[in-house]
């Protein structure tokens, strides 16, 4: 499965890690109507286990290796090298390495937790239906994934390798998990988006972003802004239930700010000649992730750029309606976008 020419995106906790029910699962009005998904369109996918079947053979380990491999490839030596970074991968210690990894017992309770938490996974795998039906509607050519679920050591959210989404349940056990606050560096921020309601649009912005190359890499303001303004809009369309404010990795309170505030914004940006600039400093404090921005009030929210290149896409496709998704994602013109934008702020 895991491939060496093979491209791999990775979710860091530190890029952004509620557990609800399921009846609420979106946090919608019981008013609300769902947009159905395109009916013309089917998908296939398999979502696999291996966080249950790795913890079903660990005292086993090295005689259910073959049967591990027959389901995942040669996925079980890159989880423990990569994901959970217990053994290199052709260490003949690896079988050891990794079942007192598992048999830990700190590591075994969290374990134990996703277990209990996501016996039935049957809700997120209708969502994720729901979400590939729609980016196959606009991505037709696009490849989509089967999912696999792991416990990492709450070291990854999510992860892209060649044939599936790996989704770490273990940063999903909702914002209030007991074992959160002792991890370093976790942040209230970040927990409070650990949640089952950010699994499929978590997966489904990372699958967006790998559609763009070097997709985060460049040191320029306009060119960050665009090309995750251009992930936005499309979450949007591939989620079109979602809250916003969910999309964005905000809070509803962040999100009342950020609203209120666009010309705000805008002007502030105009003003201090951000929107050209390359200065890596700014380019952070305007794409990174946080608390607040840095120099605004405390009740704005992070990633400020990312909302504004959001809009100003939304504005681009208003002018040229009759721009797709792929054209508009092979585009990396991003002056030309901009000014083709006639974007105008809100407030």
């Amino acid at each position: 499965m895991v491939k060496n020419k093979g491209k791999r995106k990775w979710y860091l906790l530190t890029a952004g890690l509620a557990l609800i029910a399921s009846a609420v699962y979106w946090w919608l009005p019981a008013s609300h109507i769902e947009t159905p998904p395109p009916a013309d369109i089917t998908v296939q996918f398999t979502t696999k286990r291996f966080d249950r079947d790795l913890w079903e053979t660990r005292d086993q380990l090295r005689a259910n290796a073959a049967a591990l491999e027959a389901t995942y490839g040669n996925f079980l030596p890159f989880y423990a090298e990569q994901m959970v970074q217990v053994s290199r991968a052709n260490d003949p210690g690896l079988y050891d390495n990794l079942s007192a990894f598992l048999h830990d017992p700190y590591i075994d309770t969290v374990y134990r937790d996703v277990l209990s938490h996501y016996k039935d996974f049957s809700v997120i795998d209708k969502d994720f239906d729901k979400a590939f039906r729609f980016y196959k509607k606009y991505f037709p050519e696009a490849q989509t994934y089967d999912i696999i679920t792991l416990v990492s050591g709450f070291k990854y959210k999510t992860a892209l390798i060649d044939s599936a989404v790996l989704v770490g349940l273990d940063l999903y056990l909702g914002s209030s998990y007991r074992y959160y606050p002792m991890v370093d560096f976790m942040t209230l921020y970040l927990m409070r988006r650990l949640t089952a309601e950010h699994i499929v649009p978590d997966a489904m912005q990372l699958i967006l972003e790998d559609l763009i190359p070097d997709y985060g890499t460049s040191t320029k303001m306009l060119t960050r802004m665009l090309e995750t303004g251009k992930v936005q809009y499309a979450l949007h369309q591939i989620l079109p239930d979602a809250p916003d404010s969910l999309l964005f990795g905000y809070s509803s309170e962040q999100w009342d700010w950020i609203t209120v505030n666009e010309r705000n914004i805008w002007a502030y940006m105009l003003n201090r000649d951000i929107l050209y600039t390359d200065d890596l400093g700014e380019v952070a404090r305007f794409m990174n992730d946080g608390p607040f921005t840095n120099g605004l009030p405390e009740a704005s929210p992070a990633r400020l750029g990312a909302f504004i290149g959001y809009r100003i896409i939304a504005a681009y496709l208003e002018q040229n309606p009759e721009i797709s998704l792929p054209a508009l994602f092979a585009n990396n013109n991003y002056e030309q976008i901009f000014k083709e934008s006639a974007y105008k702020p809100k407030g």
